[in-house]
């Protein structure tokens, strides 16, 4: 049996994505390496005569962060916009790819009016176009604060204390994950009594097995296949059950974070795709069909397992295009 110590020891070295907060209007979150995005909602009692856009405001570590806000507005207005806090021009906004953007100074003078502020409109020609409601946003940056061990420090932007901004610890390095090389290998996927037989070991052999329920096999490495099983689907999330067949034998996939199960012990992966470019095991769950809320995560093979590589979230169904970044980690070629 293995020691306490042990089971501690690979407690701590598994994936431990960040939280995901709301405060009013705004959720919020920050990943392993402290990069934090905050995230603005459209206002419960959102009223039928204002045009709400969707911010994201995104806050590097250290002692002088990289701050962006990036907004998004459909349909985009033509000519000069400037971001306005409660009635005060604060900065001038670029556009760059269909989207909205501010950054650098001029993004941490419209973070310092939000604090204190109710409302962050988009103005053209002296008149409001669009509005972000404020509703949260200093609590959400507070909690950056935190999670940026800037609070007490000059550097915070809410919880500032007499400490220098120096004394804002670096953050830790994403860690690197090794990645199997990946097999140059077309494999056909299973079908007649090897795919029925893969169904039963799954547990989804009561699913029906027709052709938007086949089997997809991939080839990891020169030695094991990946194989999705369909196993359910709902109205806008399907269900699959990952294997690993090497060797003769069958085994259900296994990761240094195990995903959701159904409560026996299989894995699932919702809406699973894989990624032969990049060897990318990817799986995301929709809260709702418009997309808003849900759950993604990606992993790459290292030979024996799946690690996390990536995991985003948004826990609020509540018009918000951009999922928040709680875990990141470097894939490296074994």
């Amino acid at each position: 049996m293995p020691s306490l110590a042990l089971l501690a020891a690979v407690a701590l070295s598994a994936p431990q994505p960040g939280d995901i907060k709301s405060f009013g209007d705004w959720s919020v979150g920050c990943d392993n390496g402290w990069a934090c995005q905050l995230v603005s909602l459209v206002p419960e009692d959102e009223a039928d005569t204002v045009l709400f856009a969707r911010a994201v405001v995104s806050v590097s570590p250290g002692p002088e962060p990289d701050v962006a806000i990036d907004l998004t507005l459909e349909p985009l207005p033509d000519g000069a916009l400037t971001l306005v806090v409660d009635g005060k021009a604060l900065a001038e906004v670029a556009r760059r790819q269909g989207t909205l953007s501010v950054a650098g100074t001029a993004a941490r003078a419209v973070l310092a009016a939000a604090v204190n502020g109710r409302m962050l409109e988009l103005w053209r020609s002296g008149k409001p176009v669009a509005a972000v409601s404020l509703r949260g946003s200093a609590a959400a940056l507070r909690y950056v604060d935190e999670q940026q061990r800037r609070a007490g420090t000059a550097g915070a932007f809410v919880a500032r204390g007499a400490a220098p901004a120096s004394a804002i610890p670096t953050a830790p390095a994403l860690p690197d994950v090794p990645r199997a090389a990946l097999a140059e290998r077309a494999i056909e996927d299973p079908s007649g009594a090897i795919a029925n037989g893969l169904r039963r070991f799954a547990g989804c052999d009561d699913i029906d097995s027709g052709a938007d329920n086949a089997l997809h096999a991939v080839a990891l490495d020169g030695r094991a296949l990946l194989v999705l099983v369909p196993c359910g689907s709902g109205a806008y999330n399907a269900s699959f059950v990952p294997l690993i067949t090497a060797g003769g034998t069958t085994a259900l996939a296994t990761f240094d974070l195990k995903p959701d199960d159904d409560g026996q012990g299989r894995p699932l992966l919702m809406n699973a795709d894989w990624d032969a470019k990049t060897g990318t095991l990817s799986s995301y769950y929709k809260g709702r069909g418009l997309g808003d809320c849900g759950a993604a995560r990606n992993y790459v093979w290292d030979g024996t397992r799946f690690r996390l590589v990536e995991a985003r979230g948004m826990n609020e169904c509540r018009g918000a295009a951009d999922w928040i970044t709680i875990w990141r980690a470097t894939p490296k070629p074994r």
